[in-house]
């Protein structure tokens, strides 16, 4: 599941979690990818637990929720 929010500049982004692997100790991720400016490269944060609670956050976080959680992501390399 994904969701669609817009920043101060107007620009579209999509968040979408990112499931770990089951039983292994790397944290999900929720990935930003800007949808109307295809330049800037995507962005991720870490989430705590596991995919569910991921899939979880995204599903149910506020717009403002969203942008702050992409104001703290870093860049995909």
């Amino acid at each position: 599941m994904s969701r669609r929010f817009q920043d101060s500049d107007f620009l579209v982004w999509e968040a979408y979690p990112s499931g770990s692997k089951f039983g292994y100790a790397e944290r999900p991720h929720i990935i930003f990818n800007c949808l109307t400016n295809r330049r800037l490269r995507p962005r991720f944060v870490e989430s705590e637990g596991d995919a569910a609670d991921a899939e979880r956050l995204v599903a149910t976080a506020r717009p403002a929720d969203l942008l702050e959680l992409l104001g703290s992501a870093r860049e995909i390399a």
